[in-house]
């Protein structure tokens, strides 16, 4: 599959086990769980952003591994 980089992270999408919405101090920001790791997306959003973020990543994920 493709493989990502974020920050200084670096794996293959097919490690990623899932992608979700979870609320943060300032609101909401999107998680990444990985078989290795747990990446979280630093910026806060609001609840209708981030949800819509995680699953636009997990459509996404969904396609490649057709």
């Amino acid at each position: 599959m493709f493989n990502f980089v974020y920050g200084k992270c670096q794996g293959n999408t097919r490690d990623i086990l899932q992608v979700l919405s979870s609320k943060f101090e300032s609101g909401y920001q999107v998680i990444i769980q990985s078989q290795i790791d747990k990446y979280q997306l630093e910026r806060a959003m609001n609840t209708k952003d981030s949800a819509r973020l995680a699953q636009e990543i997990n459509e996404w994920l969904n396609q490649k591994q057709n």
